[in-house]
């Protein structure tokens, strides 16, 4: 399968694996076969890219996290958030969302627990108008799987996974037309979205009754290391443990994402950008459980290496966050018979771009397809 964006999608192509909106529902299931009518609609919805097949299912194992736990995580957050928008605070404890996202955070631990050979990749395919939703299920997923790394015991792993999941629930309170302006917010503005981790706090408090550490992790999760921070500009220790490991997570996803007012930034200058911030603004030992937990280079996408080597990542093991393993399919613009290659044995040879498929929408759906 191939990692390519809907701006170069043509009719004809498989999809290799199901888009699914924020609510957790299937949209386009793997197997099926693009029309003009789809891409159209997958544009309008704003997605930025999919997974087509190429004739190979060579990266499966790289999934952390399956589809259906993804979809219940995205379904009970979606839920959560459209109460609280709707104002009916008592549906929240009539739907006992407290148990739902007790199981949601356990179930997504019990499969990071499972997979040990790869790193954690974030392979989600979302829309930008449900950004806030398949952010949040990210940030839990990175939140918990630094704090797995860095030795955190199994109840405050699935503690965490709540506050990562519930850390923007405050933007419930944020207006839509500030939350979602494209162009740069006014002081004004930037005020009310500030408040968006405090009045998250009193939600989770209030509603839904967990405790300190759950609720410390949301409030604080814009605070800095080097008191830079908002609301408190608390600093050193003074930040709950929690909000340490969501602050890093939440800024990986947020800046490796596309949002209304920029374009995605290469998540190996964000990892790099990331690692920077060790002993500044993030705390440094966090950041390096966060390093050692994430596969830089998505599965799927196509990268060039630094000897004129063209291929697909399928993987990246553990202990190389940014070596993964390559399908080699071409050689200086030249096709080759795929072969693989593991770039944590060629220390010679390092990824220096993700390839976004300019070429595709020339190439005929053979030609892809060949290109195995």
């Amino acid at each position: 399968m191939r990692r390519i964006p809907v701006e170069y999608l043509i009719p004809g192509l498989k999809v290799g694996y199901p888009v699914m909106d924020g609510q957790g529902r299937i949209l386009i299931n793997a197997g099926t076969i693009l029309t003009s009518v789809m891409i159209n609609r997958l544009k309008k919805l704003k997605y930025s890219w999919l997974y087509i097949y190429d004739g190979r299912d060579d990266f499966e194992e790289a999934f952390v996290i399956s589809e259906m736990v993804r979809r219940r995580a995205l379904n009970v957050v979606n839920n959560l958030y459209q109460d609280i928008l709707q104002e009916r605070y008592f549906a929240i404890k009539v739907a006992n969302y407290r148990e739902q996202l007790k199981e949601t955070a356990a179930e997504m631990l019990a499969e990071l627990l499972d997979k040990k050979g790869f790193l954690l990749d974030l392979y989600d395919i979302r829309n930008l108008d449900d950004y806030t939703y398949f952010h949040s299920v990210n940030v839990a997923l990175l939140s918990m799987a630094t704090a797995l790394k860095a030795g955190f015991k199994h109840d405050e792993i699935i503690n965490l996974g709540i506050s990562g999941l519930l850390h923007d629930i405050g933007k419930t309170q944020v207006p839509w037309n500030i939350l979602n302006k494209p162009g740069k917010l006014s002081p004004e503005e930037m005020e009310i979205i500030r408040l968006h981790p405090e009045k998250g706090g009193e939600i989770v408090s209030r509603y839904l009754n967990f405790g300190s550490s759950v609720v410390q992790g949301i409030i604080q999760h814009h605070e800095r290391l080097d008191g830079s921070g908002y609301l408190q500009g608390l600093s050193g220790d003074k930040i709950h443990k929690f909000a340490k490991i969501i602050m890093v997570a939440d800024v990986y996803d947020a800046m490796t994402s596309k949002r209304v007012y920029r374009d995605p930034i290469d998540p190996k200058e964000v990892y790099e950008f990331v690692l920077a911030l060790g002993g500044g603004e993030f705390d440094l030992n966090t950041v390096k459980s966060f390093a050692s937990s994430i596969a830089v280079y998505p599965v799927g996408a196509k990268v060039l290496l630094n000897n004129g080597l063209e291929g697909i990542v399928t993987g990246t093991p553990v202990g190389f966050p940014d070596r993964p393993v390559i399908r080699v399919i071409a050689d200086n613009g030249r096709p080759v018979e795929p072969y693989y290659l593991s770039l944590a044995e060629e220390y010679k040879l390092m990824v220096t771009k993700i390839i976004l498929y300019p070429e595709v929408a020339n190439e005929s759906i053979a030609q892809i397809l060949t290109q195995r």
